[in-house]
């Protein structure tokens, strides 16, 4: 007797997406910390497409209290 095989089900490949991030941080003399200002990039891609979008910046800083951070963050949907 041949068995027959069920069809293998179509599995749904999540993907996370991530937007670019940069913020503007503020040096306290002892602290790094967030000052409150920051742009988002509203094009979701992927962590890599994210990394590689992230690492092709040219950094100018002249300002030893101020910086700007870039970062790959997570898209949530609402």
């Amino acid at each position: 007797m041949v068995r027959k095989r069920k069809p293998l089900k179509k599995q749904k490949s999540v993907v996370n997406l991530f937007v670019i991030v940069i913020s503007l941080w503020g040096y306290t003399g002892t602290d790094w910390v967030y000052v409150g200002n920051q742009i988002v990039l509203n094009h979701p891609v992927s962590k890599e497409e994210c990394e590689i979008i992230r690492n092709n910046w040219s950094w100018h800083e002249k300002n030893e209290f101020y910086r700007f951070s870039i970062e790959c963050i997570e898209h949530k949907k609402e």
